[in-house]
């Protein structure tokens, strides 16, 4: 297994580096890939190159492969559509689905006259709920941020919002999160309290908080352990600053 590291650790929360290694053992405990990219937004891009092609692997020449990746402020510095192309995947944005068409994109009706020809181009332009299950369930590689980490757990947390779904972290076949070292904490209550500042901020909580250690598993029948039944078989973290 490929793991990228540097000679100099990040540091998580406070500037502890301790959180960091806590984390990154803990992850690759619950057979997590961890790489760690210190130097910036082009290691940052090295290693999501490395995790790809350990992840997903080269594929076979004719066959198109798919990786769908929030489309947020927050990693548009990456360039993903290029990075992704030069490795042989498609680039799909999220939420949309679609090209790039999010809802901010939609038809947005200016007088009483065009209300009805814009909501119904809207609900033409909007993919279905069964047609965003269907595209992320196919695809090979969703790409997320995450909301802050817990060392002492090796889990990640991911809030649910109109721009950062849920989706591209549950149904591909891989997972990858970029992970900044602030984002990580100690303990689980450590993450809480910034769940509570979070909904102090906001007027409410976020739609869901996913809870991710490592990849899916389930031994629900007979108590066979069986990994990727309800979520990706293979997740992926990278921890660096972009």
């Amino acid at each position: 297994m490929t793991r990228h590291a540097n000679a100099e650790s990040p540091r998580g929360a406070n500037g502890d580096a301790a959180l960091v290694e806590e984390f990154v053992e803990n992850w690759r405990g619950l057979d997590g890939d961890a790489w760690i990219a210190s130097g910036g937004r082009d290691a940052v891009r090295r290693a999501i190159g490395e995790a790809v092609k350990a992840m997903v692997g080269d594929g076979e020449p004719e066959t198109r492969r798919r990786a769908l990746a929030w489309a947020t402020a927050d990693l548009a510095s990456l360039e993903l559509p290029g990075l992704l192309a030069e490795q042989g995947l498609d680039y799909v944005p999220w939420p949309s689905g679609s090209g790039g068409r999010g809802t901010a994109d939609l038809p947005v009706a200016t007088d009483d006259r065009d209300s009805g020809a814009d909501v119904a181009g809207a609900e033409a332009a909007a993919p279905s709920s069964a047609g965003l299950q269907a595209l992320a369930a196919s695809s090979d590689l969703g790409i997320t941020t995450c909301s802050w980490v817990v060392a002492e757990t090796g889990t990640i947390a991911l809030y649910a919002t109109p721009a950062t779904g849920r989706l591209p972290s549950l149904l591909p076949t891989a997972h990858l999160a970029l992970v900044r070292p602030s984002q990580i904490v100690k303990t689980v209550a450590d993450g809480l309290r910034l769940l509570a500042d979070y909904m102090a901020q906001h007027g409410g909580p976020p739609s869901a908080v996913n809870l991710i250690s490592g990849p899916s598993r389930s031994a629900d029948i007979e108590g066979d352990l069986a990994v990727g039944v309800h979520g990706p078989r293979r997740a992926g973290v990278i921890i660096g600053d972009w």
